[in-house]
């Protein structure tokens, strides 16, 4: 076994599952309810049973002690801020040697498609190879540039699904969706929590 290989596996339960929580909402979007005070949300939720957290670079250094019982995921990519508009290509902007430092448990990036997409999947390529020289489990949140696609459920795992084979990250993030009732009756489809599933052997288009 890789040092990659166990480092990928501390991410899960035996059973093969993990759950997440993601808090770096606020590097794009800006303050937002519940998420004004990360250090404090992050304080009230450790004793709950999720596996890990999704988290900005900057919020490591602030984390009480407590928090590294949990996986800890690092957001290293970034789509701009909640002055700009969002970018159609994802810069990483941590390199391994600070993750690890920082006490990064794995990394999770974006991978815009829709209208760069040759470029933004080479820049990811390029990143997921450093990061697992340094035996880094590296995520990978596939969202269509169209955002009216990210809420077409078959369209978003098929795809997701294509782009784990040809891409060489472990794990692929993709929106869940879940059905819930408008005013007038009508069920419409909205983006819920991100479900992270390996690739490869056990084809996560296969375990829906």
């Amino acid at each position: 076994m890789t040092g990659l290989e166990k480092n990928l596996r501390r991410l899960f339960r035996p059973n093969g599952k993990t759950l997440w929580v993601a808090l770096d909402h606020p590097q794009f979007c800006g303050p937002m309810p519940g998420l004004e005070n990360p250090i404090q949300t992050i304080g009230r939720i450790l004793l709950a049973p999720h596996d890990g957290m999704i988290l900005n670079p900057g919020i490591f250094r602030l984390l009480p002690t407590e928090a590294y019982q949990k996986r800890l995921v690092m957001r290293v990519s970034v789509g701009g801020t909640c002055f700009s508009d969002y970018s159609k290509v994802h810069p990483v902007v941590v390199d391994p040697v600070q993750a690890l430092c920082e006490g990064a448990d794995a990394v999770i990036m974006m991978l815009i498609l829709g209208s760069q997409d040759a470029l933004a999947m080479e820049s990811v390529r390029r990143h997921i190879e450093a990061y697992h020289r340094y035996a880094i489990p590296v995520v990978v949140e596939v969202m269509s540039e169209d955002y009216t696609l990210n809420n077409d459920f078959q369209h978003a795992v098929s795809y997701t699904h294509l782009r784990a084979h040809e891409t060489p990250e472990h794990l692929v993030c993709r929106p869940r969706l879940e059905k819930k009732k408008k005013k007038d009756g009508e069920p419409h489809h909205t983006p819920h929590r991100p479900i992270h599933q390996r690739t490869g052997a056990n084809c996560p288009h296969c375990l829906l």
